[in-house]
C-alpha cells in the first residue's frame, strides 16, 4: 500500500483533523454517507498517529545542553552537529522553535532538561552503546527527565531569566529566536 501523502503545512494536520473529525461526528449522527472529507479525516488520523510514533524518540533531541556542555559534546561527538546544531546559538534557536511548535500543537507543561556529556557517556557505557545512537540518546533523555531538579520550565515570563541559562532576559535572548 502506498504511504498517505502529506496534507497541508507541517502544523496543519492537528487543526484539520480536529475540524474534520467534528464534521464527521455530526454527519454520522445525521446518518449521512461517508464522503471525500471523511476520507481526508481518516488519512489525517493515520498521518498524526505516524508522526506521534516518530516523535516518541525525537523528544531526546530536546535536551538542553548548556553552553560549556554543548561545546564539549560537539568536541567529543562531532557527528551530533546534525542533531543539535553547529553551534550553541543554533542549538538554542532549534529548541525554542520546537517548543513554540509543540505549544501551538496543544502541548502544555513543557520544559527542557539540562544534559551533560558525562551523563550521556555514562548512560551509553551502562548500555554498552554509542552516545551518538538515537536510542541511547532517547534512553538518556528519559533518565534525565526522571530527575525533577534538572527540569527548566518553559516558557519563562518575558522579563524572567532566559531558560537557556545565558543570564539575559528571555525577551532579549531566546524569545526572538522563535520568531526568526
Amino acid at each position: 500500500a502506498a504511504a498517505d501523502p502529506e496534507v497541508g503545512p507541517p502544523d496543519a494536520p492537528g487543526v484539520l483533523f480536529f475540524l474534520l473529525q467534528q464534521r464527521h461526528r455530526v454527519r454520522r449522527n445525521l446518518n449521512l454517507p461517508h464522503d471525500r472529507q471523511d476520507d481526508l479525516a481518516d488519512r489525517l488520523e493515520n498521518q498524526l498517529v505516524r508522526r506521534a510514533a516518530e516523535r516518541q524518540g525525537a523528544d531526546s533531541d530536546l535536551l538542553l545542553w548548556p553552553r560549556a556542555e554543548f561545546d564539549r559534546l560537539l568536541a567529543e561527538h562531532p557527528e551530533l552537529t546534525d542533531v543539535y546544531g553547529p553551534d550553541w546559538d543554533a542549538h538554542r534557536a532549534r529548541l525554542e522553535k520546537e517548543l513554540v511548535r509543540l505549544t501551538s500543537a496543544g502541548r502544555t507543561g513543557l520544559g527542557v532538561f539540562r544534559a551533560t556529556v558525562a551523563g550521556l557517556d555514562a548512560f551509553a557505557g551502562r548500555r554498552d552503546g554509542d552516545p551518538t545512537d538515537a536510542a541511547i540518546r532517547a534512553g538518556y533523555a528519559v533518565e534525565v527527565s526522571a530527575r525533577p531538579s534538572s527540569r527548566v520550565p518553559w516558557p519563562p515570563e518575558r522579563n524572567d531569566p532566559c531558560w537557556c541559562g545565558s543570564g539575559l532576559k528571555y525577551k532579549k535572548d531566546c524569545l526572538p529566536r522563535s520568531r526568526s
